[in-house]
């Protein structure tokens, strides 16, 4: 929803994401010889992998006009995301063609993942400039949980992202820009 009062700007969203599913892959590699009849080796696999997901996602954005070239956003943004996944593989021998199917390939993870973050960002023009100055505050925290032997990998971080672009405008269409911002790579629970 949204709402526009003397010029200020309130826009929230909300999304609640699920899945469940699977996923097989069968994978049956062979070796051959040259004249592409001989078989000499093989390998052939199993993997199936089930993934029960939920994600919830919150967001809050709201702009405050200060003067005619300049605003001010505030912004609010939360990112919650649950996984439990389940993995196992298995192979077949290639003489005997008998399927070895060892619990040691069967995995079971807990995946959770928590982000909450404030951000400000100041826009103005002066002088023929653009400026737009901003901050972003991020609590980071994820767990990720082999369940088949309680080993925990949690991550508990605070960061600041910090940007500042700064664009000038030229005659003709012409600008030139010049940037800087903080980001980060996350990497997802199949990382």
């Amino acid at each position: 929803f949204k709402i526009d009062t003397l010029g200020q700007k309130l826009k929230t969203s909300f999304v609640l994401a699920s899945w469940y599913g699977s996923n097989i892959t069968d994978v049956n590699d062979i070796i051959t010889e040259e004249d592409f009849e001989t078989v000499t080796d093989g390998i052939h696999h199993l993997s199936i992998r089930d993934d029960k997901t939920k994600a919830y996602q919150l967001k809050l954005d709201y702009t405050l006009p200060l003067t005619k070239t300049s605003t001010l956003e505030l912004g609010y943004q939360g990112n919650i995301r649950d996984v439990l996944s389940g993995y196992s593989i298995s192979f077949q021998d290639f003489e005997t063609q008998i399927w070895n199917d060892l619990p040691s390939n069967h995995h079971k993870m807990k995946y959770a993942q928590n982000i909450q973050a404030v951000y400000g960002m100041f826009n103005t023009r002066w002088k023929g400039i653009q400026l737009l100055l901003g901050v972003r505050g991020e609590y980071f925290c994820r767990n990720l949980t082999i369940l088949d032997n309680d080993e925990a990998y949690p991550i508990h971080t605070y960061k600041l992202f910090p940007t500042l672009h700064m664009t000038k405008e030229f005659k003709k269409s012409y600008q030139l820009q010049a940037s800087y911002s903080r980001r980060t790579n996350r990497p997802r629970e199949w990382d």
